[in-house]
């Protein structure tokens, strides 16, 4: 069975910039993946986008609720139901206090997905065996 994703918020943003730090072929693995509906995404990405542009630490070219209607088109948008909100309160081992990136976490292992991150807490986190990753 193939693999099916949960794009971190970096990677997903990354992903549509064009950043160079996402090497070519997990690109064309995560586009062929996207092609097939097995890339997903937390709603939580969507506030953490939508907060850094508050904050001024990103900028885009267009109204961030456009922008966040455009591109998060093809990807499976998951909420915040009941059993990711307490997993994120439960997640064993240590774990820092993000409360996006343990929403996050919690999504990955709620509905067995491959986090694509770069993130090291997560990335160390996934050592442990508590969440599976594609690093980044």
């Amino acid at each position: 069975m193939a693999s099916r994703y949960l794009l971190d918020t970096h990677a997903w943003f990354w992903l549509l910039t064009g950043e160079a730090r996402i090497p070519p072929p997990t690109v064309a693995s995560l586009e062929a993946a996207l092609g097939e509906g097995r890339v997903f995404l937390s709603q939580i990405s969507t506030w953490e986008i939508a907060h850094k542009v508050s904050i001024g630490k990103i900028e885009l070219a267009r109204p961030v609720d456009l922008w966040l209607r455009e591109n998060t088109e093809g990807i499976v948008m998951l909420d915040l139901p009941l059993e990711v909100v307490v997993e994120s309160t439960r997640l064993p081992g240590t774990f820092h206090k993000d409360p996006a990136d343990r929403f996050i976490v919690a999504t990955a292992r709620v509905h067995d997905l491959v986090l694509v991150t770069r993130d090291k807490l997560i990335l160390d986190y996934a050592t442990a065996g508590h969440v599976k990753v594609a690093p980044i």
